[in-house]
């Protein structure tokens, strides 16, 4: 009976582990390999994730920014204030940024914010008319990244962050990254020239 105990309980370990680590679906967009990293004791950070499709028409992500950002979730006062609130002072905010390299020296990198947006391809159809996954866009160290700034002790310290992708034809996406271990400043998530 106990054998029996243990192999049920792993096999239900083990089912949800394998669902929390599938990737997301949000409509026609399948969302993986998030994670969010912090430098130790800085405001700022780099976030990943990998962003496919399953539907024909591509998209483009144009902005992302923390949920609590949505105009739904703010009340009126909330916004009635932010109207008058010094627009140099910006709270926490996330920007679109790649990695390219200079114009001095290829081999060297610079962050670059992306402004225009990113194009996430839509699917494909395979040699029997079935629709395949398109190409992925990956937001990973060296390349493709979420910036955040400003983020203060509070969300830093927190075991994930809500953010909303907002996508040119499909709107608002609400995703859900978690916060990895702070780095050290001798591992910078971006380590080259900003």
């Amino acid at each position: 009976m106990k054998k029996n105990f243990k192999g049920i309980l792993f096999s239900f370990c083990f089912l949800i582990t394998s669902l929390l680590a599938c990737p997301e679906m949000h409509g026609s967009f399948k969302i993986s390999d998030q994670s969010i990293v912090f430098l130790k004791g800085a405001e700022v950070g780099a976030g990943y994730l990998t962003i496919s499709q399953t539907t024909e028409t591509p998209d483009k992500l144009i902005a992302v920014k923390m949920k609590t950002e949505t105009e739904e979730s703010k009340g009126f006062m909330s916004r009635l204030m932010g109207l008058f609130s010094n627009p140099n002072q910006k709270g926490p905010h996330v920007e679109l940024h790649d990695h390219v390299p200079t114009t001095e020296d290829p081999n060297v990198l610079t962050m670059k914010r992306i402004k225009d947006g990113i194009v996430v391809p839509g699917a494909v159809k395979d040699s029997n008319g079935k629709l395949k996954e398109g190409a992925p866009v990956k937001f990973e160290k060296n390349g493709k990244h979420l910036m955040l700034y400003n983020f203060p002790e509070s969300i830093r310290n927190g075991d994930k962050l809500e953010l909303v992708l907002t996508f040119e034809k499909a709107g608002d996406i609400a995703v859900t990254l978690p916060i990895a271990s702070a780095l050290s400043t001798n591992e910078k998530p971006c380590p080259h020239h900003h």
